[in-house]
Order: structure tokens, then sequence, then C-alpha cells
């Protein structure tokens, strides 16, 4: 199987059946691409990702397997002295805790990962509506411009009609002006000849 093939395989068995997210100090980093996943999957590595996509099929079973690692490490010795008899049933519950122990400090790590995650959506919720209050904000600074604009709109339809008005009267007053002008040079011109 092909280096890219394997890496959008393992991308997608990562992100959609592990519900993969970033934890710890990457907690804020962005989901990896193929890109990034193409870089663990160079050489004999490929293989083994190919392996861990096709058997492993869940968090669980990932848990199950981690736990039963974590039992390996501890050791399967009979732990009673030459002078006790073995009992299977003291034998199961001693099991039965370290089972128990595995699984109690699994959950808390997916208990931590979980709070994690609800912070994270918290800060990202935050500021969200952070954003949409400003976003709120400068629509209603907008709104309060156009009203201001409108309203200065109106105040210039209505200076320019009163400067048409007064460029009429103006108008009006200069050819009265004319006619004055013109009858009294016509009157002198009388009076000269006259």
């Amino acid at each position: 199987m092909a280096r890219d093939q394997v890496a959008m395989e393992l991308h997608q068995w990562a992100i959609g059946k592990m519900k993969f997210r970033p934890q710890g100090k990457y907690v804020h980093t962005t989901i990896p691409t193929v890109h990034n996943f193409s870089e663990i999957c160079r050489g004999q590595l490929a293989s083994i990702w190919t392996f861990v996509i096709e058997n492993i099929d869940s968090v669980r079973m990932v848990n199950k397997i981690k736990a039963n690692l974590a039992l390996k490490k501890q050791g399967y010795k009979v732990k009673y002295g030459a002078d006790q008899k073995y009992s299977q049933q003291l034998e199961d519950l001693k099991n039965r805790k370290r089972q128990l122990t595995c699984d109690l400090q699994t959950e808390k790590k997916v208990t931590k990962h979980v709070e994690q995650d609800v912070n994270r959506l918290w800060t990202e919720i935050s500021a969200v509506e952070s954003c949409y209050d400003g976003c709120r904000r400068s629509i209603s600074a907008i709104k309060q411009e156009i009203l201001i604009l409108q309203e200065y709109a109106e105040q210039c339809r209505e200076d320019e009609a009163r400067y048409e008005e007064y460029t009429a009267r103006l108008r009006h007053k200069i050819s009265i002006y004319n006619k004055l002008s013109s009858s009294k040079k016509a009157n002198l011109f009388q009076w000269v000849e006259g």
C-alpha cells in the first residue's frame, strides 16, 4: 500500500474511529492533516500503521490493550509464601483489583481529556460570543450612521430648495432692477436730447 494511501487511511481512522483531538500543550492547535500523518508512515512504519488500522476499532480496545500491557509489566507471578496455600479465589480477587485499578487510571485519563475538551469548547464559545457582540455593536453603529446620513441628506435637500427659492427671488429682483435701469437711461436720453 502506498505511503499516501496509508496516511489518508490513518487520518480517517484517527479522526473518525478514534476521535483524535490535540491534547496537553497542543490542545489549541489544529487537527493534523493527511500530510502530517504521511510523515509517520515512512518505510516499515507503513505496515505497522496498516496493521493498527485493520485491527483496532475503538478507544475502548486501545484502553484494554494498555491495561493488559500494564498487567504484563506487573507480572502474573503467584504471590504467596511457602507456608501459604494457593487460593484461586484470592488470586482472582487480586487480578480483579489490578484490572479495576488500571480501568480507574484509564477513566481518569479519559475524564481529564474530556475536561480539557470542554474547557477548549468554552473558550471557543466565549470567543464566538465576543465576536458576535462586536459585530452586533458594529451593525448598531452603522445603522446610527445611516440614520445620521439620511437626516443630513434631508437637510441638504431642504437647503437646496431654499437656495433655489433665493436664486429665483434674486433673479426676479435683478430683472426688475434691469428694467428700472433701462427705463432711467431712456429718460436720461430724452432729457439730454430735449
